[in-house]
C-alpha cells in the first residue's frame, strides 16, 4: 500500500502471493519510485522476468519488484533452496540493484562464485544481490560454523534499506 505525502489519502494497495503461504518480510524504494518486496513463501508464486523461476524447498524467499504506479510487476523470483530460506532485508543500489540479506538452511543454496560453497552450519547468513532487470542474482554465505542471520542491509548512497548488523551465535 502507498499513502500521500499527507498520510491522508491511500494511493494503491495489492495482494501478492501464490496458493501457498506467502509473507512480506521487508520494502525497499528506488528514486526512480519502483517498490522492492523481499518476503518467504511456501511455493506456488507466479514468476516473472525470475533469476530462479523454480521453488527449491521447504519455504523459500521471494523477491519481486512492482513499477512505480504498482500496476505491474517487472520481476518476481524465487530465492532459495532445498531448505528454509528467509529474507530478512532488502536495500536498492544506485545501478536499480536489489540487495537481500537473510538466513539460509539449506544445503544448496543458489550461489555464485561464493567465498563459501558449503554451508558452515545449522544456519547461514546470505546476501544476493539482483541484477537490475532482475534477471541474474549473485548469492553467497557466511563463513562460519555457528547458527547465523543477517537482519539488515545497506547500500553506499542513496537510495538504501535500513542499516545494520549480521550476528552469529554458536550452534
Amino acid at each position: 500500500a502507498r499513502l500521500s505525502a499527507a498520510g491522508d489519502l491511500l494511493q494503491f494497495s495489492t495482494y501478492f502471493g501464490g496458493g501457498n503461504a506467502d509473507n512480506g518480510e521487508a520494502i525497499a524504494v528506488d528514486v526512480d519510485g519502483r517498490i522492492y518486496v523481499a518476503g518467504r513463501n511456501t511455493g506456488g508464486l507466479s514468476v516473472v522476468n525470475a533469476a530462479q523461476p523454480v521453488f527449491g524447498g521447504v519455504d523459500d524467499g521471494f523477491v519481486l519488484r512492482l513499477n512505480s504506479a504498482a500496476t505491474a510487476y517487472e520481476y518476481v523470483t524465487y530465492l532459495g533452496g532445498n531448505f528454509t530460506d528467509i529474507p530478512a532485508a532488502i536495500a536498492v543500489d544506485a545501478a536499480g540493484r536489489a540487495c537481500i540479506v537473510g538466513s539460509s538452511q539449506s544445503t544448496v543454496f543458489p550461489l555464485v562464485n561464493p567465498s563459501q560453497p558449503l554451508q558452515g552450519g545449522a544456519t547461514d547468513a546470505f546476501y544476493t544481490v539482483i541484477a537490475s532487470d532482475g534477471s541474474s542474482a549473485r548469492s553467497g554465505r557466511s563463513r562460519s560454523p555457528c547458527r547465523e542471520r543477517a537482519s539488515a542491509v545497506r547500500t553506499p548512497g542513496p537510495p538504501s534499506g535500513r542499516a545494520g548488523r549480521c550476528r552469529a551465535t554458536p550452534g
